[in-house]
């Protein structure tokens, strides 16, 4: 699992991260047959985006590498303060088959601030 670096975002705004996933020895993650969600966690770890008003696009499936896109919809409502994220993996044999693992591989601080007066 890799943890980013603090990030900082404005709440009512669209979000773009740009992720690139390892594994413990640090080598980049195939997301071929592989799942991802993410999800914006309050400091008591509930879910406060929980996937609705995000999109993952691979970007470079043999490198781990993805974007994460987050609607200004899905930030309207949180208010400002540290968060945490999480990249979520789901690793699959093929399309329809069964889970082979499940884990967290991407996570760390995300601060929301307040959109600035206009």
């Amino acid at each position: 699992m890799v943890e980013h670096p603090p990030q900082t975002f404005v709440v009512g705004n669209a979000w773009q991260i740009d992720a690139a996933l390892h594994d413990r020895d640090g080598n980049p993650l195939d997301l071929t047959n592989v799942d991802l969600a993410w999800f914006l966690l309050d400091p008591a770890k509930d879910r406060v985006i929980d996937g609705r008003g995000v999109g993952i696009e691979v970007t470079d499936r043999t490198a781990g590498k993805c974007s994460i896109a987050v609607t200004a919809a899905a930030t309207a409502k949180l208010s400002p303060g540290v968060y945490s994220d999480m990249v979520r993996l789901t690793l699959h044999s093929g399309p329809g088959t069964p889970v082979l693992l499940r884990a967290t591989v991407w996570e760390g601080p995300i601060t929301v601030v307040a959109s600035p007066a206009h």
